[in-house]
């Protein structure tokens, strides 16, 4: 098993993630983690993991899964009691699972950041949940503005009003709803 190591912001200079945050878009690095063949890069915006490839190690696969775009779910947090005693975390982001492996001794610097998942997962949930209940009022409302007669609008008048409404609405419901950046959540487990 390929042990990481979380890497302390004096050390971020040993890893190549720091050169794919977006720094001119306000990224910053939250949790740094790497091994011999990867590296995992929680920033405020997105996961970053660059992979070795198998067959050439000199190529690197880099990706970056939007936080917005890929939802967190199954955060797991492990403690193997075996001769080496080791942390697996693990979770997926979006279809893709990540475990990460950690010695025993970064316990309480790991639990930061599986808190931090957690909350995130519980985040995305509530945001759903949030999001459908807007759509569903929304829907609602058309049906009873369809079953309605207005004799003070026209039929276009009524037809761009009610598109501009509808318009507004989903972009406000999305914008709200929507988790584009966590920096609240991961500041509040920072290593």
């Amino acid at each position: 098993m390929d042990l990481c190591e979380i890497l302390w912001k004096k050390d971020y200079n040993r890893a190549d993630s720091i050169y794919y945050t977006l720094k001119e878009e306000n990224e910053r690095i939250f949790f740094l983690l790497k091994n011999s063949n990867e590296e995992f890069c929680f920033t405020n915006k997105a996961l970053i993991h660059i992979t070795k490839d198998t067959f050439n190690p000199k190529i690197n696969n880099i990706f970056r899964y939007y936080f917005y775009r890929n939802k967190i779910s199954n955060v797991n947090l492990q403690i193997i009691e075996d001769a080496d005693m080791f942390l697996e975390l693990k979770f997926d982001i979006s279809d893709t699972t990540i475990l990460l492996a950690l010695d025993i001794k970064e316990l309480s610097n790991i639990n930061k950041l599986y808190k931090a998942l957690i909350s995130i997962e519980e985040m995305y949930i509530q945001s759903d949940f949030s999001l459908n209940t807007s759509s569903k009022s929304l829907e609602t409302a058309c049906e009873v503005l369809s079953k309605s007669s207005s004799k003070e609008m026209t039929i276009s008048q009524d037809f761009r009003a009610i598109t501009k409404f509808t318009e507004e609405w989903i972009t406000n419901a999305r914008d709200k709803y929507t988790l584009y950046d966590l920096s609240e959540v991961f500041n509040k487990f920072r290593l």
